[in-house]
């Protein structure tokens, strides 16, 4: 029961995820400007001149605003409620082709994930030529996968907060990936993947924390049990870590792909199930660790759940949905013109 519930949320999110990413593109912009939407105080049409204004950042050749600055430094986002809520907001980046790219906002938020020395950012200029449009530039992708070229618009998002867990030790977590039977994972099948050992250091509790700890790396945990997905999937998926109190933090999947950027051994995301004095006991049999965030909001304790999910619609679905938009568009000026005529 609580499985199709879940899936029935997961489902209603994409689709409103997919209505709302329709909108934000059709917001009338105009040529060269971008549209900042949803879940944000200051939604609207950005120029490159206003995007001038802003406090300028230079990151590989480009110069532009950070996101996050874009952002209010995180002030402008509308949150909820919960621990550390933004870490359930995230953007959705769309091209004027419709290409599109993920971030969370934890990935970007200094406190957690974000680099001030090398922040993604909304670039207006290149090698001293001013841009025709903003780009997105994800510096720590140097594939650039990520980036988004001829940047239309941002869709400022979230994922619902967990129902509040019972809390307490956990001694499995399951696994769910599209197209696959959601998979349980306890301490023995968790050791029998080829684990690493990583030194991190965060603070929590106001307090500096070094610890050391044994865990499997979470994009091999996931290839192993077959994510399947192909690049451009990666761009557009996320997960979910929720942890046994209902504890919730949303990660785009590319934050993970060794491809798309995501840190090498020794920092690279894992599941640890030991530190340096044993099986991990306060923190359940499993815990969510990052290495490189500087507080410690994104490690997820006594874990029972990591999710991937599709943030946006697959193409086929993004054409019923387009198509049934534009259905009750034509339906609707049908009734207007026969009331009309009726008058």
């Amino acid at each position: 029961m609580q499985s199709n519930t879940i899936r029935s949320r997961t489902a209603s999110l994409t689709f409103l995820v997919g209505i709302s990413t329709l909108l934000a593109m059709s917001d009338g912009a105009a040529a060269g400007e971008l549209t900042l939407a949803g879940d944000v105080t200051n939604p609207g049409n950005y120029s490159i001149d206003y995007l001038k204004s802003l406090q300028p950042t230079t990151v590989d050749g480009y110069i532009g605003v950070s996101l996050w600055t874009l952002l209010g430094d995180g002030s402008d986002v509308i949150v909820g409620t919960g621990k550390n809520a933004i870490l359930r907001n995230y953007v959705v980046a769309t091209g004027s082709n419709g290409s599109q790219s993920l971030v969370s906002l934890g990935e970007i938020d200094p406190q957690f994930g974000g680099n001030p020395s090398q922040p993604d950012l909304v670039a207006y200029e290149r090698n001293g030529q001013l841009l025709s449009s903003p780009q997105l530039i994800v510096p720590q992708d140097t594939s650039g996968a990520r980036n988004v070229t001829n940047l239309a618009s941002l869709n400022v998002l979230s994922v619902p907060q967990a129902p509040t867990g019972p809390g307490g030790y956990s001694t499995q977590f399951t696994v769910s990936v599209p197209g696959n039977v959601p998979v349980s994972v306890d301490l023995n099948t968790l050791k029998s993947f080829p684990s690493v050992i990583e030194t991190v250091s965060y603070q929590a509790g106001g307090m500096p924390v070094t610890q050391t700890f044994t865990g499997v790396p979470v994009w091999n945990l996931l290839s192993q049990l077959q994510l399947g997905a192909t690049q451009n999937d990666i761009l557009t998926k996320y997960l979910t870590a929720t942890g046994s109190d209902g504890y919730k933090v949303f990660f785009s999947l590319a934050e993970f792909d060794p491809n798309l950027g995501a840190p090498a051994y020794p920092m690279e995301a894992i599941v640890a199930y030991a530190d340096s004095n044993g099986p991990l006991i306060d923190s359940g049999f499993a815990r969510l660790v990052i290495p490189g965030d500087n507080f410690g909001g994104r490690f997820v304790s006594n874990l029972v759940n990591l999710e991937v999910v599709n943030a946006v619609p697959e193409p086929t679905s993004a054409l019923l949905l387009i198509s049934g938009l534009a259905a009750i568009a034509l339906l609707t000026w049908s009734q207007n013109r026969s009331s009309a005529r009726a008058a």
